[in-house]
């Protein structure tokens, strides 16, 4: 079993902190006392000095990296274009054939119908995902009544997501 001191170093350090802080007071006021009467001798204390110091070069370094973030621009190759199509769900229409397939266009496209690469006819509708009770999530053909794109299969409005 190791040998354990009758007093250990952290309870000296309390020991020696309990006895020290007393003197904190009286050493403030008798140190602060003529700041109280001519509140300019305050620059005179190097704690208050260094103090607004380094609050001054914070606050700089920090305006001038906010600065600097705002005007720096990105390298060449590191932004990558905006994008200009997107991916469209299709599904076929044709009873023989009911394939689904993905098309990239440009967005906002709506010239719907289009060529399905399986049965070769102007077949394939804008499909999008059907949540009712009927058609459970399933990927279907729309079309538009109204502005809404509305399930073929079971006539219910689709909401967009």
């Amino acid at each position: 079993m190791p040998h354990v001191d009758e007093e250990s170093k952290f309870a000296k350090v309390m020991v020696a902190f309990r006895e020290w802080l007393p003197t904190v007071k009286p050493f403030l006021a008798e140190r602060y006392a003529p700041v109280r009467e001519t509140p300019g001798l305050v620059w005179r204390l190097p704690e208050f000095r260094y103090t607004a110091l380094a609050l001054g070069v914070l606050f700089a370094v920090s305006i001038l990296r906010f600065a600097g973030g705002c005007l720096s621009f990105a390298p060449e190759g590191a932004v990558q274009r905006r994008a200009t199509t997107g991916d469209f769900h299709v599904a076929c229409t044709n009873e023989q054939c009911k394939k689904h397939f993905v098309i990239n266009r440009k967005f906002k496209f709506d010239d719907f119908p289009v060529d399905c690469p399986t049965c070769k006819q102007e077949t394939g509708q804008r499909a999008l995902r059907c949540r009712s009770k009927t058609c459970r999530g399933q990927l279907v053909p729309t079309e538009i009544r109204g502005g809404d794109y509305v399930c073929r299969q079971c006539n219910k409005v689709i909401k967009r997501e």
